[in-house]
Formats: C-alpha cells, sequence, structure tokens
C-alpha cells in the first residue's frame, strides 16, 4: 500500500450521500462555444455510453426551441424508448402549463418515460433584467408542479442563479415546494461566480432549509461551471454538505468556460468510491467523446489528458525510475499523480527536454530500443538543451543517429522499437 508512505493531509471522507451524475452533455455541453451538431445516432451512442458508465440521468434538452427541435428530441426519444436502457430522460421546460402539455405529449407518443424539470430565476439581477416578480415566479412554479406531479415519475426544480439569490427569497422558494415537493431541487451557480466557502454555506442553508420543509422526499442537486476554475472544487465541496447529485458533462463542455467535468468528478470519487461507476466503461465514454468533440480536448486534462502521466523533469524521472527498479509500479504511478482508478492502471512516461538528466535519457532510450552508449545520451541531452524543448521520438533518434555516424557506426545500428502504450 502506498499510504505506508505518505502522510495525507487531505480530508476525503467518502461522500455517504452521493447517489450519482446528472449527465448534461447533450444539454448544456451542446451550449458550447463552436460545439458541432450531433447526428441521431450520436446523440443516442453518447447516451448508451452514460448507460453503460451507470450514469442514470441525462438531460437532453428543451421544450418551446421551435419545430425543428421538437422534431429532433422525438427522433432521440424514439430511439431511446426501443433500447430501454436504465436512463431517466429529462428535457427542461419553463414555469408554463404549455410546456408541460408539451412534454406530456412527447411522452406519450414517443413511449419513452421523461421527467419534469422547470427552471425559475430567482436572483435580483434576474428578475431586474427578465423585469419578473418573486410573487408571481413562485405561483408558477407551485401551479407546475401541481399539475406535473400528477404527469410524471420523476420531477426536478431548478433554482437558477442561487448562487447570487438572497437567502430569503431562497427559504420562501424552498417553502412553496412543501405543495408539491418535486423529487429533484438543483441548485445552480448559473454565472460560475461561486467559491468553495461560498458553496459550502449556501448547500449548508439550502440543506437545512429542505429538510425543514420537505423532509428526506426531494433530493438535492449541484449545478456549476467554471468561469472561475472553481467548478469541480464547488461540486465537491457540495458533496461535503450532504448533496445527493452533481450535474456534470463528458469532458466538461458547456457555455464560456464549460460545465463541471464529470470524469474528472467521477475520477475524483474513485479512490474512495470504487462503486461510483463503471470505470472501464468511463474511459470509453472519455475516448468517444474526444472524437466527437476534437477542439474540445487538452492534453492536460485532469486524469485522463495526454500529458497526465508524462514528465521530462530530471529529478522526478529519476525518482520514478527508481521506483520501478525497486519493483513497486504502484509507487511509481502516484509519484507524481493523485490516486485514483486510473493510477492503477496507466504507467509513468518520460519525455526529454532541456530538463531532463541523464537516467531519463537512458531510460527513453532503452524504451526506443536504442543503445544506450554514453556518447548517444550525451547527443541526445545537447540536442534536447539546444531545442528548449520536449523533442519528439523521431528528434531523439536522429540524435543518436547523428552520434552514430561521427563514430564512424552505421545507421542500421539503431534500432527503433514502437513505444507500447499503456
Amino acid at each position: 500500500m502506498i499510504s505506508e508512505f505518505c502522510y495525507d493531509w487531505n480530508e476525503e471522507l467518502p461522500p455517504l450521500t452521493f447517489r450519482g451524475i446528472v449527465d448534461e452533455t447533450l444539454r448544456d455541453g451542446m451550449q458550447a462555444p463552436n460545439a458541432p451538431s450531433l447526428s441521431l445516432e450520436e446523440k443516442v451512442d453518447l447516451i448508451g455510453c452514460m448507460h453503460a458508465v451507470g450514469i442514470h440521468d441525462a438531460i437532453v434538452g428543451m421544450i418551446g426551441l421551435g419545430q425543428t427541435s421538437a422534431s429532433r428530441t422525438r427522433a432521440v426519444l424514439k430511439a431511446l424508448a426501443e433500447r430501454r436502457w436504465n436512463v431517466t430522460i429529462w428535457l427542461l421546460s419553463r414555469c408554463v402549463e404549455s410546456d408541460l402539455k408539451e412534454l406530456s405529449r412527447l411522452q406519450d407518443d414517443t413511449g419513452c418515460p421523461l421527467g419534469m424539470n422547470i427552471f425559475v430565476n430567482l436572483s435580483g439581477i434576474r428578475c431586474f433584467v427578465e423585469g419578473s416578480d418573486v410573487d408571481d415566479l413562485l405561483r408558477r412554479m407551485t401551479q407546475c408542479l401541481k399539475v406535473g406531479t400528477r404527469i410524471f415519475g420523476e420531477s426536478r426544480v431548478a433554482f437558477e442563479d442561487a448562487t447570487r439569490t438572497s437567502p430569503d427569497v431562497l427559504q420562501r422558494a424552498i417553502g412553496a415546494l412543501s405543495s408539491a415537493p418535486p423529487t429533484r431541487l438543483a441548485i445552480t451557480d448559473t454565472a460560475g461566480i461561486a467559491t468553495p466557502d461560498g458553496v459550502k454555506r449556501l448547500c449548508t442553508f439550502v440543506r437545512d432549509a429542505a429538510i425543514a420543509e420537505l423532509g428526506d422526499r426531494t433530493a438535492l442537486e449541484w449545478h456549476g461551471h467554471e468561469d472561475r476554475g472553481l467548478g469541480l472544487a464547488n461540486s465537491l465541496e457540495s458533496l461535503r454538505c450532504g448533496f445527493h447529485y452533481i450535474h456534470g458533462t463528458i469532458l466538461g463542455i458547456g457555455e464560456r468556460n464549460g460545465n463541471v467535468s464529470l470524469d474528472a468528478l467521477l475520477l475524483n470519487l474513485s479512490a474512495v468510491m470504487p462503486e461510483a461507476a463503471n470505470w472501464p466503461a468511463l474511459l470509453d465514454y472519455y475516448a468517444h467523446a474526444c472524437r466527437l468533440f476534437p477542439s474540445f480536448v487538452s492534453a492536460s486534462h485532469p486524469f485522463l489528458g495526454e500529458n497526465s502521466f508524462l514528465s521530462s523533469t530530471g529529478t522526478h524521472c529519476a525518482a520514478i525510475d527508481k521506483a520501478l527498479e525497486l519493483g513497486r509500479p504502484d509507487v511509481a504511478s502516484e509519484l507524481f499523480s493523485p490516486r485514483s482508478y486510473v493510477s492503477g492502471i496507466r504507467r509513468a512516461r518520460f519525455g526529454i527536454s532541456h530538463l531532463s538528466g541523464h537516467r531519463t535519457v537512458r531510460s527513453v532510450l532503452q524504451r526506443m530500443g536504442i543503445e544506450t552508449t554514453n556518447a548517444a545520451v550525451g547527443a541526445v541531452l545537447s540536442a534536447a538543451r539546444a531545442l528548449g524543448r520536449t523533442m519528439t521520438d523521431a528528434e531523439i533518434a536522429r540524435a543518436a543517429q547523428d552520434c552514430r555516424k561521427r563514430a564512424g557506426r552505421p545507421e542500421e545500428a539503431v534500432i527503433l522499437v514502437p513505444e507500447q502504450q499503456p
């Protein structure tokens, strides 16, 4: 166990209240700048990936976006009805009864059970620009709940811009839910302005108010954004406060700076909740999304990015190499990476740059099947320092070949072996 060597300052207690992910890839995710248009098959395949991972909730669209959008949504719902996956499908609705009637027709026509998801904007800034009144909003919300909870098996109310809504308005809104309690209540950081401290105060307030008004009838959900780069940390904080579900998207795609990356969230939980997901299926979902959304793929993506286990710094690579020599690949994987499901299946990899040392170069040359003479090591290091960046395998091989040429040895003496992927 690597824990025998490590003192852990983190307090990673299992979030006992965690129940799952609400996947918004096909709703909020498609609001990302320059998001591609997906075909029916591609949308259905993504929901199939969610099912395989063990994600049981997916928000896939919105009511009232016009005939073209409605036709595409209908086609998706019909395809899903045939597959009978264990995924509850949700469509967003405004707090108007006409949206609920359309949602009910879609459910009847397609045979796909749907969850009702109404949203309400209660913050002062949204009420100002929308010209809306809190009393009227709450009246419409409760009326829709009374109608919708009789029709749909699952119901969600989302308090938009909750991170800028005053406590007294939130208290009133939660109290208004008691007349027809929804099965879910989502607290949203619509503008991505929250900090973990703010999340702690807000979620504790909402949790206590919900328990007092609704008992245990309504599960609590957090919906965050990455505008401050704090979306993932905020989501984890909401779980520590007793929330049950986290909203997110694969790769973190979404409007502006994106939504919470559901893959990164789940892998953060993997060390303390190994049952939180089907991990091989999550890696497949990530790979599938990378193919569909190539412009959103980052080599530095947490856990799964190309650079996650790659280092060219001499002291770091030397330490990893020593751990491998000691017969401890588990220690090697976690020396400079967080513990997760991924650290158990991926190996640390070395690159060569102007920051590398002799040991790193020898290890890389061995991996490439190139003889590790002092001259070859020196030639590669000299080339790396001249370039001032990480070298490609071709550049490494060329530097070694040039060294052999100068020594009067034939190029054929350099044997290149394709790199084995973890």
